[in-house]
């Protein structure tokens, strides 16, 4: 045996036309001549449209995007004490760190020059290398 039809007893909203009776002029006394003609309040939203639908599937796509980037976005290790003490021992036994002699010959070796002094014969009034020596460039800033 069929069931027969149900139908929903409320009608769909049609917006309501205010008839301009010359009073456009005039001020407003009560509520619905102060609300714009077409609008209605949110309570009254057909909650039924497909739009709502579509808008609710495009909000959970953006979120599910939003949150699968989080998930896979790349997170700093955490270095606990004993993985930083290992890493310095490593260094310590397998890098050769330069002496103190070293680091001071490199520090002073941009400074360090060549002299060669030159002596003039009088004789012949040429010059003729006297001596070859070096020495260090200080520059006093203050």
């Amino acid at each position: 045996m069929r069931r027969p039809a149900m139908y929903s007893s409320s009608k769909p909203w049609v917006p309501s036309r205010v008839p301009d009776m010359g009073l456009s002029e005039a001020v407003p006394t009560d509520k619905a001549q102060t609300t714009p003609v077409g609008l209605r309040p949110w309570r009254q939203l057909d909650h039924s449209d497909p739009r709502w639908l579509w808008a609710a599937i495009g909000t959970l796509c953006i979120l599910s995007l939003v949150m699968l980037g989080l998930l896979l976005q790349a997170r700093p290790a955490v270095l606990t004490q004993k993985q930083i003490d290992a890493a310095v021992l490593h260094t310590l036994e397998n890098a050769t760190l330069p002496s103190p002699a070293v680091r001071a010959y490199e520090a002073i070796l941009p400074s360090v020059v060549r002299v060669v002094s030159y002596r003039t014969d009088p004789k012949t009034n040429n010059e003729t290398q006297y001596g070859v020596g070096t020495g260090v460039v200080i520059v006093d800033k203050v």
